[in-house]
């Protein structure tokens, strides 16, 4: 009867062991089985992180690198249109139609560099065309050669000068601003271009 009392109550201690033995892999499996799916929900938030990171690198670069070349390509024709401008005389009597006619090629290509509805842009374009009208009219040849005239246009041209060299530097440093910080990023134009151009000796036009 003892010999069975025993043997009875180690089968139970045997089955204790066996559910706990049970429910310990149970607990294990489960704990394997979160770990995984935390860690690939991990992966898949690093990899969405990393893709938008270069996304963002490679969008940022692309218009980083266009606006260098639109930049670029900006300053070479202004260059070449303000040497038009005061090779007036030299057009004239000399009649280079070409040369005449590379002006008005160039202020057609600025015109559309140019953002209609900014105003420093605009502002920047009405000084140009003002160049362009007074050297439309020196560029033919006259007799009567108007001194004031001549006057108004050097001085234009130096405005001109002036105005875009501010100009060209501020949308320098906004490339290199959204370059380094994002394209979402603030970066004030129009106060960073008025800054650095009230300092600018500036003649008064006639």
């Amino acid at each position: 009867m003892l010999t069975i009392l025993l043997s009875q109550q180690a089968s139970a201690n045997l089955s204790a062991i066996d559910w706990s033995t049970l429910i310990v892999g149970i607990l294990s499996f489960v704990g394997i089985i979160i770990t995984l799916l935390v860690n690939n929900s991990q992966n898949k938030k690093l990899e969405k992180i990393e893709k938008e990171s270069f996304e963002d690198e490679f969008s940022r670069n692309l218009i980083t690198n266009s606006r260098n070349e639109w930049l670029k390509i900006f300053k070479e024709d202004l260059s070449k249109f303000l040497a038009c401008m005061m090779n007036y005389s030299d057009i004239a009597w000399h009649e280079k139609v070409d040369d005449k006619l590379l002006a008005a090629k160039l202020l057609n290509k600025i015109k559309f560099y140019l953002n209609p509805n900014d105003q420093i842009d605009e502002d920047l374009f009405k000084l140009i065309q003002l160049a362009y009208d007074d050297f439309d009219a020196l560029s033919t040849v006259s007799e009567n050669v108007n001194k004031t005239m001549e006057l108004h246009l050097e001085q234009v041209v130096f405005e001109i000068q002036q105005y875009s060299a501010c100009l060209f530097k501020t949308e320098w440093e906004r490339i290199k601003h959204h370059a380094k910080h994002g394209e979402n990023t603030k970066f004030n134009f129009k106060e960073r271009f008025q800054e650095l151009y009230k300092n600018v000796t500036q003649y008064e036009l006639l």
